[in-house]
């Protein structure tokens, strides 16, 4: 069985830095007022599971998570 990609979406409470931008590369990112948004897809659980623990690295004030394709 093969799975689609998930469609994600971040945000962050606080306007990141275009260098946090490239680490999620094929996000769109959108700031509203002093949060950031980004949306994208990941492969897999495993390939969201990789980009949580990154985000958790670099301290990235993450704030709120949700899936948008299930």
């Amino acid at each position: 069985m093969v799975s689609q990609p998930l469609q994600v979406e971040l945000i962050f409470n606080a306007q990141l830095a275009a260098h946090c931008q490239g680490l999620l590369a094929g996000f769109v990112w959108t700031y509203h007022g002093q949060q950031t948004r980004a949306q994208g897809s990941v492969a897999d659980q495993a390939a969201l599971f990789g980009v949580l623990k990154l985000i958790r690295d670099l301290h990235l004030p993450l704030v709120a998570f949700r899936v948008l394709n299930q």
